[in-house]
């Protein structure tokens, strides 16, 4: 088997044999996306009969029903009036795509590569995922951010209302910035245990700004190299500026390794303008110095503690409010369910409610959701304690 670099040479040697007296543009630019541009109507694309289209099929789980796709095919695009041809590959093991672009004038090749590759580089109304080195478009996300808000989001007060000043008024100041001489950039730190609203806080902030959102899950990649995936995340982010740049767990997703790469990219003052870039972290201990202890970087830190007593009794009387009357928690055992969950974290007062349900519908008798759930309690604190994490080990400098 021919590797992968010779196999794309071979290709295009035999296409230029094949077609010379055309133009071949040939890119592997992720922006190139001519199926998407095509299905949304900007242009016609057409199998040619006389070749043979590699289609897989797959099963889309989330939609139920099957999807055909082209895996290797050959196109005949009609776009503007003009008639181009468009041989399009997948191979190897990280599935790279690879496209031929072949046009009577070199300037038709390349006015349809810009125009799918600007159309293919904006943000509209959607979320951008980055994982595996690439781009991708989250419908469940999407779903999830669209039906979250600050209305559902149970925080002390205090905290909300800095929340909301901090993200709203970031992109409404970049006058103000400019008016001072300050780079109209801001980084966001949400940090705390697990459980407790950052992720959630996120996703009803995105839902809230309406701003383009880059969503990073991860950097390494599955080709090329982690500073080659930061860089290219922060190109995009400066591309479709001004936008949010989320970063999920920090700690995960920057290593000593590149840790360097990262901070020449956070660092980017003039280069950033218009960037609110936000992460999150459950272990901040884990996070270098550099990172969280330098404001130009993380200006803002922002802790999501263990829910405190009020905000513990919010969260149960909203639940037991939204469930019929039967299944309704006492107001007299609110309190006392309040003071049994000491320590827990939102994930598991939700769990607590999950699960107390399910032991209620057992023997539904009315009133007695209170004592189901005090119950309850006592076994998901002993889960708690088996599934606590251990504690960071500091590592001592070598010269004391």
């Amino acid at each position: 088997m021919l590797p992968e670099d010779a196999m794309v040479y071979d290709v295009s040697r035999r296409l230029a044999d094949l077609f010379s007296d055309r133009h071949i543009l040939e890119t592997d630019d992720s922006d190139f996306d001519l199926i998407r541009y095509a299905a949304e109507g900007k242009c016609s694309l057409h199998l040619m009969d006389a070749t043979h289209a590699q289609l897989d099929m797959t099963w889309d789980t989330r939609e139920r029903q099957a999807r055909t796709e082209p895996r290797n095919a050959f196109y005949e695009v009609l776009w503007r009036g003009k008639r181009l041809h468009c041989l399009s590959l997948t191979y190897g093991l990280c599935d790279t795509e690879r496209h031929f672009l072949i046009a009577e004038r070199e300037q038709d090749a390349h006015d349809l590569f810009s125009a799918v590759c600007t159309w293919g580089a904006e943000v509209r109304g959607e979320i951008l995922v980055w994982r595996g080195g690439a781009w991708s478009r989250d419908k469940l996300l999407m779903k999830q951010i669209e039906s979250a808000s600050f209305d559902s989001l149970i925080l002390a007060d205090s905290l909300r209302d800095e929340l909301l000043a901090d993200f709203d008024g970031f992109f409404s100041a970049r006058d103000l910035y400019a008016r001072y001489g300050v780079a109209w950039k801001r980084g966001i730190l949400l940090l705390g245990p697990p459980g407790n609203g950052k992720t959630h806080c996120i996703k009803a902030m995105i839902q809230r700004l309406g701003r383009p959102c880059l969503y990073v899950r991860s950097f390494r990649p599955a080709k090329g190299t982690v500073a080659q995936s930061i860089e290219a995340v922060f190109t995009k982010a400066r591309a479709v500026a001004p936008c949010l740049l989320i970063l999920e767990d920090l700690d995960s997703l920057v290593d000593e390794a590149s840790r360097s790469f990262f901070l020449n990219e956070m660092d980017g003052f003039a280069e950033n303008e218009g960037i609110l870039t936000v992460a999150t972290t459950n272990h901040p201990k884990k996070l270098d110095p550099a990172l969280l202890d330098r404001p130009s970087r993380f200006d803002r830190k922002i802790t999501f503690d263990l829910p405190a007593p009020p905000e513990r009794l919010r969260f149960l009387t909203v639940t037991s409010g939204q469930r019929e009357e039967a299944a309704r928690i006492d107001e007299t055992e609110i309190e006392e369910i309040v003071r049994l969950t000491e320590g827990f974290s939102f994930a598991y007062l939700k769990e607590l409610g999950l699960s107390g349900l399910m032991a209620w519908v057992r023997d539904p008798v009315p009133g007695t959701m209170g004592q189901v759930l005090r119950s309850q309690v006592d076994t998901l604190r002993r889960q708690m304690k088996t599934t606590k994490p251990k504690p960071i080990v500091e590592e001592e400098d070598d010269d004391g």
